[in-house]
């Protein structure tokens, strides 16, 4: 229980130092040197959906991958319960 809530803490911590950054980039003069059309996106928004994005797209192809494994082994498990062992 321990390791956990401080794991979660942890990343609750760095998110925050994350977000406060992005934050300070897109208040400080440093978005300015970008072309117009881009320094008026907000870059935490931005990184937000580009992160989560991909964290749902690799989500999605684990859950595909282990399905094709589970699938597997239960053919193999069946196929094991069909075997006559002498």
């Amino acid at each position: 229980f321990a390791g956990t809530f401080v794991a979660l803490s942890v990343m609750t911590v760095i998110s925050c130092g994350i977000g406060r950054a992005f934050h300070f980039l897109d208040n400080s003069g440093l978005m300015d040197a970008l072309p117009k059309g881009l320094s008026e996106l907000p870059i935490d928004d931005v990184a937000a959906v580009i992160l989560l994005t991909s964290f749902g797209i690799t989500s999605l192809r684990d859950g595909l991958a282990m399905e094709g494994e589970k699938a597997r082994e239960k053919t193999g498990d069946a196929a094991m319960d069909g075997m006559v062992l002498d």
